[in-house]
């Protein structure tokens, strides 16, 4: 095919050099996007691994917090009982002060 220019000369063109080039631009172009992808998946995952630390850190946190203050309460009421029995005081009165069982004050009762 021939085609002139803006100064009026002739040149020869070939239609399939252009075929050429818009496939070449079409594949780097879905080759920049699948790895524009693969990019965005691996930032996703690595941010979401962060904010599911973050979160799971959190609420360690807090189960962390309760089960110290469950535990602190425990030992509370075992030092209590300790003192109550080191006065020579009833089981059953000891029982319903403390709310500890039967077994765990009988427990405390063989380490005095």
């Amino acid at each position: 095919m021939n085609s002139e220019t803006m100064t009026g000369k002739k040149y020869n063109f070939n239609p399939d050099i252009l075929n050429d080039i818009k496939n070449s631009i079409d594949w780097a172009e879905e080759k920049g996007l699948i790895e524009g992808e693969k990019r965005g998946i691996i930032k996703g995952r690595e941010e979401g691994k962060q904010e599911g630390l973050i979160e799971g850190e959190k609420k360690g946190i807090i189960r962390g917090r309760k089960e110290g203050r469950k535990e602190g309460r425990k030992e509370e009421k075992l030092s209590l009982a300790r003192n109550l029995l080191l006065k020579d005081m009833e089981i059953d009165i000891i029982r319903e002060i403390t709310g500890l069982s039967l077994e765990e004050i009988s427990k405390l009762q063989d380490e005095l």
